[in-house]
């Protein structure tokens, strides 16, 4: 993805493996959440199953930022 920050962010058009169409990265459609991101907050086996949303705008509070809870199974 380094190719695609060029004085600013900018996708490039990909061709896709299962069917030759070409689109960025942001025009797919995914099954579950996704982010690019620069920025990762991770918590490990916090024991809490999902994040309550009183808990998601708290964090967003103190972060000053909109966030996306995205779950990942190991």
């Amino acid at each position: 993805m380094d190719a695609d920050y060029d004085n600013g962010f900018r996708l490039a058009v990909y061709s896709l493996p299962c069917c030759v169409a070409r689109h960025t990265l942001d025009e797919l459609v995914y099954d579950c959440p996704q982010a690019f991101g620069t920025f990762v907050l991770d918590a490990m086996n916090p024991d809490i199953g999902t994040l309550a949303d009183e808990h998601k705008r708290e964090l967003e509070e103190i972060l000053g930022a909109e966030l996306r809870v995205i779950y990942r199974h190991l």
